[in-house]
């Protein structure tokens, strides 16, 4: 097995969030716009933010600690903090049908028109983190990794 083969799939999977969340602040930016082009929705000029939203950022936020975790020497700390990483990130995964189900309900409650507009760009925020879908399994695997060896990580 390569040495770096952590540091590469912690990498990766580091990047391809990043992508996936600036393609999602773009089309959160350009909400109004893209809502009434794509979707014929009227407009209720202002800015919905769904769960979806939340929940990747927050595994990307998962995965640059991972990533900067595997920059140092590896050690036993380090170890259990990527265990602690990997089982976060199940829970934000667990978590997020819940939380999506609440944002619905809440805008529910404001009327149809921001309920349609919450719709329409929560399926464009699924649409622009396509990239994400990979992203995970990559640090669940460079996660066992580093957990099983670590000692391949600072050579």
């Amino acid at each position: 097995m390569n040495n770096t083969a952590t540091k590469v799939l912690a990498t990766v999977a580091m990047i391809l969030m990043a992508l996936s969340l600036l393609a999602t602040v773009i089309v959160l930016l350009n909400q109004n716009s893209l809502v009434m082009h794509f979707y014929r929705v009227p407009s209720v000029n202002r800015i919905l933010v769904p769960s979806e939203f939340v929940v990747r950022a927050a595994e990307a936020v998962i995965i640059l600690i991972f990533f900067i975790l595997t920059l140092g020497k590896a050690d036993e700390n380090k170890r259990i903090i990527a265990i602690l990483l990997v089982i976060a990130s199940i829970v934000i995964g667990v978590l997020s049908f819940p939380a999506s189900s609440f944002v619905t309900m809440l805008y529910a409650k404001q009327g149809s028109q921001i309920l349609a507009q919450y719709a329409s760009v929560n399926s464009m925020v699924a649409i622009a983190s396509l990239a994400a879908g990979p992203a995970l399994p990559l640090f669940y695997i460079a996660c066992g990794r580093y957990i099983i060896n670590p000692d391949n990580i600072g050579k």
